[in-house]
């Protein structure tokens, strides 16, 4: 079953949180070179995707309830 919208959306900001405290680690390295950071990168936009298609899937099940009644 996939995650509600509101728990993506706080996986989200703890992602992006996270990437940030990497990003000041970085020391002037260039984020993409860094591990770390890609890694943290990825989490991001993976979660923003699911976020996404969560809130589309929300918007289209409130829409086919509606055209139902």
């Amino acid at each position: 079953m996939p995650l509600s919208v509101s728990t993506l959306s706080t996986q989200l900001e703890t992602a992006r949180s996270d990437r940030s405290t990497v990003e000041g680690q970085l020391d002037g390295q260039e984020p993409k070179k860094n591990p770390r950071w890609r890694q943290a990168n990825a989490l991001v936009s993976t979660l923003e995707k699911r976020l996404e298609t969560a809130q589309t899937r929300t918007k289209s099940n409130t829409s086919d309830e509606a055209s139902d009644d």
